[in-house]
């Protein structure tokens, strides 16, 4: 009995090992990205540790028949099974957190801890996320200017005004300020991708066609609009005129792409239902010389507005990581704004974190 259970505990430490070196490893990494975009069950699969050391240890009962309890043989082989798996899942686990420490730690912390382990070497959580290869989560990067802004407050985007939400789901307009140029075949750009999300607060997108004279009506409703990319465009590789994003009225813009810029900037978000935004830093600045002061807003579902965080800048910037993140629960608004003494200020804002799976 004592020999098996030495034997059990061995072989639960290879089972570990092999499970995490499959879900974990750097070298896997391109082919478990690349197996995340053919198949649903296998991607959650590889993710965990504790789901992958059931089939491991399958396998490694096959090579080594132990058994554990001397009794009727098919009961004894399972049971010797859910040991193992269950010893290989506790040690899979605790490597686990290791890896993925920087959801608990400040990025300081945990590198003063692993400069006192020689030979450690793990990779930062948020450049996984970024890299698209964390089971539900979803990198976050949104930035905008505002090269007029007045005295009074105005978002950071690409137009000099306060941003309009719309308060129910609506099929919105694209057109191009040259729709002579920004259509396919022509040198500007031929079609545009709208993400955004729908009126139960999901994520959503649509690629659309620009048309002469258009503007083009989406098949899709949108509440909200997060970003517009141009997708595909002509010899001049660019937009030719501003592009925009309206409402179905045609009236309040919601994206705005600039001429050539290729994708909008807009320093605001909503978090998407069933996830919660982690917000890791932000940033701000102004150069025109103007005393500009940059808030950080945050509006709870059906709640109002409310200051978060602001700073004073003139004719300098700021990059803040933050020690302690944000945490905003679902269809939570998050917007950066601004104003400019004297008005005619030159300001940038954005802000950086992740999406996150409220089941996670």
């Amino acid at each position: 009995m004592f020999e098996s259970l030495i034997n059990i505990s061995l072989l639960s430490m290879i089972v570990a090992s092999i499970s995490f070196f499959i879900s974990h490893s750097q070298l896997l990494e391109s082919r478990r990205k690349r197996i995340r975009w053919r198949n649903k069950f296998i991607p959650e699969l590889l993710s965990c540790c504790y789901c992958l050391g059931h089939w491991i240890a399958v396998g490694i009962l096959l090579v080594f028949p132990i058994r554990l309890f001397g009794v009727f043989w098919p009961l004894d082989y399972m049971m010797t099974w859910l040991v193992i798996s269950w010893l290989a899942g506790l040690q899979s686990l605790a490597m686990s957190r290791l890896w993925v420490s920087e959801v608990k730690m400040s990025n300081g912390i945990r590198n003063r801890i692993l400069r006192g382990l020689p030979g450690i070497s793990l990779p930062r959580y948020e450049i996984d996320i970024a890299k698209g290869i964390v089971p539900g989560r979803i990198a976050v990067r949104r930035f905008g200017h505002n090269l007029a802004c007045g005295t009074a407050e105005e978002t950071i985007w690409g137009l000099s005004n306060l941003y309009t939400y719309l308060t129910v789901a609506e099929r919105l307009k694209v057109s191009s300020s040259a729709p002579a140029t920004d259509i396919p075949a022509s040198t500007g750009a031929w079609t545009v991708l709208v993400y955004g999300l729908d009126g139960g607060y999901r994520r959503i997108t649509e690629t659309v066609t620009l048309e002469n004279p258009g503007p083009v009506t989406t098949i899709q409703s949108f509440l909200r609009v997060c970003e517009v990319y141009i997708v595909t465009a002509g010899t001049g590789g660019k937009n030719a005129g501003n592009i925009s994003v309206n409402d179905n009225a045609n009236v309040v813009t919601l994206g705005y792409i600039p001429i050539g810029e290729n994708r909008s900037h807009m320093a605001l978000c909503t978090v998407p239902r069933g996830h919660r935004f982690i917000m890791l830093a932000r940033q701000g600045g102004e150069l025109a010389a103007k005393v500009s002061h940059i808030l950080f807003y945050i509006r709870p579902f059906g709640g109002v507005w409310e200051l978060h965080r602001d700073i004073m800048v003139k004719d300098s910037h700021f990059y803040v990581r933050m020690a302690m993140s944000w945490v905003l629960s679902e269809r939570t608004d998050l917007e950066v704004r601004a104003t400019a003494t004297g008005g005619a200020g030159v300001v940038f804002g954005g802000f950086a974190g992740y999406h996150e799976e409220a089941k996670y």
